[in-house]
């Protein structure tokens, strides 16, 4: 992370906007932040912490109420107005890009409200937001994602705050190992155990998968003792008791079929399908013999039903003539009944059609026509003066229109002219009072000129304006004369005043003619308004009341048109209603003449038809009709009873045939006994059925456990192949990953901590003439980790072989080997490939002696040198007379301000 920039405002003890320049002061690699106790020097480094993390650089306090120094408004400046924004602004530099993070405190309405924004900053530029409306907790992750370090990290490598230098060296191996795994990158060793732990696991619990598949398929496994008894398998616990158990099956199996062939089922089957046919024939002669005894008494049914068609068949040539003289009888009574209806309808026709014709003569006389055509006439006349009302009206609006245009521009006209005649004459007045005084310099200078020539005048000399040698009357310089500058100064303005009051008083000439040329335009427009608005009233006067427009004009025509036109159709309808109603009484007395016509006919032709059925009835000896009908059938009914008596006599034939061939057929033989069929049939089902049942409960479980037997042996090889190299797979996974002692990613570490502690010690070589030498031990710290412990070597000390603990070095001594630490941590992570391109000191300096300054100093010149960006805080003087680029904290009543030095 490499700083660029921060602004703060209204933020600890700085009331104004103050800028730090981070590129500005690191271009020697190395500046000094100083400035008295309390001035504000540290809130520097907290504005930087505070805009990444929402936190200060020191510990987290926390203030009555619960507000800490994680809180902007406790950071508020007390000094400042309610208007003014606290603003805490960082712009720094990480993998190439530039990012801004900010965050402000806003007045809003009554409180206070805080604004947070994070921007990528662009090439061209422009900036690009991260978040939309960021939350506080939004920024600080986003901080420790690019930045790739906690703001607790921030603080031991970045950021060295005030009293806790040491805090990373006597840190415990867990928390080392955090912050070193950020810097390294080493997320990727843990990464990869656990991948390979995760795949050896997952070989394991699938191979160990396979022995237990093979257990619980086993269990699954049920002994049939149904099947084989109870004697043969107690359980199956391994794949051979399970080879064991089929094989008693198919042993049960094979027992099963040679007892079911002893029972000889097939012929017990064909036997008994031999009896029930000849009981079927028996059956079959029995149904004959109770036929024949039905027919036989049906035998005097049919004797009847033969007499009865025999007289329909006799009287059946009488049926033309009855149907002839019944249809005779009802076409007499229709025309008697259609002609009396006629006659009933005679009277209505007659009133309806004279009724009628009077209501039709009634309308006529109440005609409108008249009327409505003279009126219509009236109206057409007045249509040209309509016509041209819409004209005239929107020609007087127009010319209405025009005139209040020409108006308004003469009465801007006239305003313009009168502004312009206001500035003319107070140019006037300036021009004439700058003349005025131009003539006053002008008087005054000639007169100091004057006074000048006479003061170097001398008696006998002639004098340059008018040549006398005699000067009795000298003149006197005036007290108030003046330089020729002045006075060609007031010409200039005079000449200036001038000009102004020429320029305005063109504008003036020019607003007096624009108006009048508008006044004009306005008389006109107005006289051609006056003359079209007259025209339009008068031919308003000459319209109707009425009616006020074109489209009313014609509306009331076509109301009158269409009222003719109503009535005339109305006309046509009475008309038409008296003729129609007429034609029909005309028609109907035609028709009552045709009916009686047609009932004489039938008349006569009943009496014919009767007189020819009485003399054929006559001559059969039949005295009457119904005698006849009672006798008779109709065709159909004679049909069937025909068809009827041939099949009865039929029937009785085939039946006759039919028992002959069935006793000659059973002749000699015994009836079985058809009631002991489904015992037999019984008894045989059951047997096949237990046998079947049996047989494929057999079949079903060997075929299962057949097919069980061949996939468990081949799990179970698969297994026993496999088992031991998936165990020793695990077993290194886990040592890589730790369990048992230093895993991958920590054993990593370490060798990158060793390159860190290498720098170290060459930074540590430059002091105290190279007396301490750190170095890791595997000891183990909190939480029994190990591997990331530091000791330091004392040279002074070559008897101890172990080293001391840090902890044990003395306040200047951690100082030094932090700084050492830090510097080294950087140096290597940059070669991992994570730069730390800035490094910030908070005090610590004022624990070292000078000596022990200087060796920080050359330790620190080793960093400028690198390119490396290093910040400090310090009250020592030797420091200040040492870095070249300074910048002081002032403190002042009215808020505190940096400054360069």
């Amino acid at each position: 992370m490499k700083p660029l920039l921060l602004e703060i405002q209204a933020f600890g003890p700085y009331v104004e906007k103050q800028t730090i320049d981070f590129e500005e002061l690191g271009k020697d690699g190395l500046f000094l932040i100083k400035g008295k106790t309390g001035s504000g020097k540290t809130t520097i480094f907290d504005a930087m912490t505070f805009a990444l993390y929402g936190g200060s650089s020191g510990d987290e306090e926390v203030s009555k109420g619960g507000v800490g120094r994680n809180n902007l408004a406790e950071w508020r400046c007390r000094q400042v107005d309610s208007n003014t924004d606290t603003v805490v602004s960082f712009t720094f530099e990480e993998g190439g890009k530039k990012y801004n993070f900010t965050r402000k405190l806003v007045q809003k309405r009554v409180n206070l409200s805080e604004e947070l924004s994070a921007k990528l900053l662009l090439p061209d530029g422009g900036s690009q937001e991260l978040f939309e409306n960021p939350r506080k907790d939004d920024l600080n992750k986003k901080a420790q994602e690019i930045i790739g370090l906690t703001k607790e990290q921030f603080r031991q490598v970045v950021l060295l705050p005030q009293g806790q230098f040491e805090k990373f060296i006597v840190a415990e191996s867990g928390d080392k190992e955090t912050i070193l795994k950020k810097l390294f990158k080493a997320d990727q060793w843990e990464k990869y155990t656990k991948i390979l732990y995760g795949n050896a696991e997952e070989r394991y619990r699938t191979i160990q998968g396979k022995k237990i598949r093979v257990d619980n398929s086993l269990a699954e496994v049920e002994i049939r003792t149904e099947l084989i008894g109870e004697d043969k398998i107690a359980a199956v616990n391994t794949v051979s008791d399970l080879r064991e158990y089929i094989e008693a099956l198919r042993s049960g199996k094979k027992a099963l079929d040679e007892e079911f062939e002893k029972f000889h089922s097939d012929e017990k089957k064909k036997q008994l399908d031999e009896d029930k046919k000849l009981s079927e024939s028996f059956i079959m002669l029995h149904k004959l013999e109770e036929k024949k005894k039905e027919l036989k008494e049906r035998e005097q049914t049919y004797k009847e039903k033969r007499c009865a068609r025999e007289s329909a068949t006799d009287v059946e040539p009488f049926r033309i003539g009855i149907n002839e003289h019944e249809a005779a009888e009802k076409e007499l009574a229709e025309r008697i009944s259609g002609l009396d209806e006629l006659k009933k309808q005679l009277p209505v026709s007659k009133e309806t059609a004279e009724k009628k014709k009077q209501a039709y003569e009634d309308f006529k006389k109440d005609s409108p026509v008249q009327k409505n055509t003279t009126r219509i006439g009236e109206l057409q006349a007045k249509r040209p003066a309509y016509e041209k009302a819409d004209e005239l009206r929107m020609n007087a609006d127009t010319l209405r229109e025009e005139r209040n245009k020409a108006k308004t521009a003469a009465e801007k006209a006239s305003e313009n002219y009168k502004k312009a005649l206001k500035e003319a004459g107070e140019k006037k007045a300036f021009f004439d009072a700058e003349d005025e005084k131009a003539r006053e310099y002008r008087d005054r200078y000639f007169s100091g000129i004057y006074g000048e020539i006479a003061s170097n005048l001398e008696e006998g000399k002639p004098c340059p304006v008018c040549g006398n040698t005699h000067h009795p009357d000298l003149a006197q310089k005036a007290d108030d004369s003046i330089s020729k500058e002045e006075m060609e100064k007031q010409d200039q303005a005079s000449e200036n005043a001038r000009k102004a009051w020429a320029d305005a008083d063109k504008q003036r000439q020019s607003a007096e003619e624009n108006a009048k040329k508008r006044n004009e335009e306005f008389i006109e427009a107005d006289k051609a308004y006056s003359q079209a608005n007259t025209t339009f009233e008068n031919n308003k006067n000459t319209l109707l009341e009425d009616i006020k427009d074109l489209d009313a004009l014609n509306k009331s025509i076509e109301k009158l048109e269409a009222a003719n036109r109503k009535y005339e159709e109305d006309c046509r309808k009475y008309e038409d209603a008296a003729k129609k109603a007429q034609s029909s009484f005309e028609g109907l007395q035609t028709k009552i003449e045709a009916a009686e016509n047609e009932m004489k006919k039938a008349e006569k032709d009943l009496l014919d038809k009767k007189t020819a059925l009485e003399a054929k009835m006559k001559e059969k000896g039949y005295s009457t009709i119904d005698e006849i009908k009672s006798k008779m059938m109709d065709p159909q009914t004679l049909a069937t009873l025909t068809q009827e008596i041939a099949s009865y006599d039929q029937q009785c034939k085939d039946i006759d045939k039919s028992l002959e061939e069935r006793v000659e057929l059973l002749k000699g033989k015994v009836e079985p006994d058809a009631s002991k069929f489904a015992e037999r049939q019984d008894d045989i089902d059951k047997k096949e059925k237990t046998y079947q049942e049996k047989r494929f409960k057999f079949s079903e479980v060997i075929n299962g456990l057949e097919t069980k037997e061949k996939g468990l042996a081949s799990l179970e090889k698969e297994y026993l192949d496999t088992i031991q190299q998936a165990e020793d797979d695990l077993s290194f996974a886990k040592k890589l990953r730790g369990d048992t002692g230093m895993g991958l990613q920590r054993y990593v570490l370490a060798i990158m901590f060793d390159q860190v502690i290498g720098e170290a010690n060459r930074m540590l070589s430059k002091v105290h003439g190279g007396r301490y030498q750190l170095f890791r031990t595997d000891d183990k710290g909190s939480g029994n980790k190990k591997g990331l412990e530091l000791k330091v070597y004392d040279r002074r000390s070559p008897d101890d072989k172990t080293g001391r603990s840090v902890r044990m070095l003395s306040g200047g001594e951690k100082f030094l080997v932090s700084l050492s630490l830090s510097i080294g941590m950087s140096t290597i992570a940059q070669k991992a490939g994570m730069r730390i391109d800035s490094l910030f000191i908070d005090e610590g300096f004022g624990t070292l002696d000078e000596t022990s300054i200087n060796d920080a100093m050359e330790i620190l010149e080793c960093v400028r040198k690198n390119s490396g960006v290093i910040g400090i805080i310090s009250h020592v003087k030797l420091l200040e007379e040492n870095i070249a680029t300074q910048i002081e904290v002032v403190k002042t009543d009215n808020g505190n301000y940096i400054k360069a030095v």
